[in-house]
């Protein structure tokens, strides 16, 4: 049997999901809010775990695909529990990633298609493992001082980009912004702040099984997603195209992924007008739906196919 560790609003496990039918496949899907909003037990003892009227046993499943299991940002009971304690909402959550840690390891020696313990990266060390194989990155600094701040740079997340919210609205977006010295105080929380490169396109790449399946992306010809391109509008979306890495790119890429223990990601890359290929980042668990649609990659069917195999 296959696992899939997901999220119930996950439309690429949706994709996959319907290759796995189509092939007649044993699978389970577990998603983030079962956990918490449907009725669940597990059974240490007796070794199963129920879902609804679902009933699984661990020795049966032989491949694990992890997605989206760790946020709980669908769940019915976390959504209650917003307008009461940040303090109780905090331990809740340890406490559930206590649980979903929990039934990973009882399943870390399957075959797994993005092993847990290899999905949660720092940036910054894949950044400096990155320049150990030789992959050019941009100049980074870490920093909490105006004055220590290059010129004509752009600022991150050195966690994961995420959306923060306030009085149940979305209040602050984390997407890759040009720094404005102007609106700085002198002092600030430590930032990643990286040397803006003028670039031809970006790259995003779906990285399977030592497989890459790339699309250049021209958000340069739109002001508004030159430094970004998450940020593009839907009524003016970027050009993109379907995109061959060169071989020693691809080769030196394969060996950081490899060296990280990942055989599932997405990857993101810029061309410099200098022709020059920069690393940004890797994401163990990035959506790569728009690039399989985009790029007639069918990649939904190669993950598909792919857990079919480990099946086994």
């Amino acid at each position: 049997m296959i696992l899939i560790l997901s999220s119930a609003a996950d439309t690429t496990t949706d994709g996959v999901v319907d290759w796995l039918s189509t092939y007649s496949a044993s699978y389970f899907r577990l998603n983030a809010d079962d956990i918490t909003d449907r009725r669940f037990l597990w059974n240490i003892e007796e070794d199963f775990f129920t879902v609804g009227e679902a009933h699984i046993a661990f020795n049966e499943i032989r491949s694990v695909w992890y997605r989206k299991i760790h946020s709980t940002h669908f769940s019915k009971l976390f959504h209650s529990l917003e307008a009461k304690s940040s303090s109780l909402l905090h331990y809740l959550h340890q406490e559930y990633l206590s649980i979903i840690n929990g039934l990973c390891y009882r399943l870390e020696n399957k075959n797994w298609l993005t092993h847990f313990q290899n999905a949660e990266l720092n940036k910054l060390h894949v950044l400096r493992l990155a320049r150990q194989f030789s992959i050019p990155i941009p100049q980074t600094t870490l920093v909490n001082s105006q004055n220590d701040i290059p010129t004509d740079v752009i600022c991150k997340s050195a966690y994961d980009s995420m959306f923060i919210k306030e009085q149940q609205h979305i209040a602050f977006t984390m997407y890759t912004e040009k720094v404005d010295m102007d609106k700085l105080p002198t002092q600030f929380f430590p930032s990643l702040v990286q040397k803006q490169i003028k670039k031809k396109y970006e790259i995003r790449t779906f990285y399977l099984c030592g497989s890459f399946f790339s699309m250049a992306i021209f958000s340069q010809e739109n002001k508004e997603t030159e430094v970004d391109f998450r940020t593009h509008h839907t009524a003016r979306p970027n050009r993109t195209s379907p995109y061959t890495l060169p071989k020693i790119i691809s080769e030196k890429l394969d060996a950081l992924l490899n060296a990280l223990g990942l055989n599932c990601a997405s990857i993101d890359l810029i061309r410099a007008t200098d022709n020059q290929y920069y690393f940004l980042e890797i994401n163990p668990t990035g959506e790569f739906g728009k690039l399989s649609h985009q790029c007639n990659y069918n990649l939904h069917q190669h993950v598909a196919t792919k857990l079919i195999e480990m099946d086994c």
